[in-house]
């Protein structure tokens, strides 16, 4: 079962890399009913098997890591690192506003009693409704990095500045201090290194 769940972790991050728009939202859609088949709904939440807590850790790993793939270039960008792209910083925007808006569904699942190694803290449980919160705010604020892209470099570095606040307030709230650092390749405007420790 293990070896299933990085199989499948491996197929999500493929096609979430490969989908736009519409498409990605249906993919969404599929990714949750597959969620439903691998952890039935017969047992609780409560009540799940150290495969299954290691699933679910791996598959929020792998959702972050995504986001990070899409936030590097915007970061590369706005150190100079890489040459302003208004449509490309626009369109990472959007998908990661659509990313961020299934964090709180990954983490429904309480892993914190099976001994498993995880980032997350604590508070992630122990006040869902903030955390679901911050993370709608996260979705637009970075739906307005994506349009303030498209208006010019001045209006997207302003934007950002603001996406990038609500991402810390979750992450100094919810998970545990680690090295958190991106560095997009000069080689490929759609790479970067976001360690993920969910």
């Amino acid at each position: 079962m293990a070896l299933l769940a990085v199989s499948y972790l491996v197929m999500i991050s493929a096609k979430l890399l490969s989908f736009r728009g519409s498409n990605m939202s249906n993919f969404f859609k599929s990714c949750a009913l597959t969620t439903l088949l691998f952890f039935p709904l017969t047992a609780s939440w409560a009540e799940i098997s150290e495969e299954q807590a290691e699933a679910a850790i791996k598959t929020r790993q792998g959702l972050l890591k995504v986001v990070g793939y899409y936030f590097g270039p915007l970061v590369g960008m706005a150190r100079g690192q890489l040459e302003f792209d208004g449509e490309l910083a626009s369109s990472n925007a959007e998908k990661i506003s659509q990313l961020v808006q299934m964090i709180p569904d990954v983490f429904k699942l309480d892993t914190r009693e099976n001994g498993i190694s995880s980032g997350a803290l604590d508070s992630v449980w122990t006040n869902t409704n903030d955390f679901a919160q911050k993370a709608t705010i996260s979705s637009e604020a970075a739906m307005a990095l994506s349009k303030a892209a498209s208006e010019g470099k001045s209006s997207f570095l302003q934007a950002l500045g603001a996406a990038g606040s609500s991402c810390k307030g979750c992450h100094e709230e919810y998970r545990k201090p680690c090295l958190l650092y991106t560095s997009p390749s000069p080689r490929d405007r759609q790479k970067s290194r976001m360690p993920s420790s969910a």
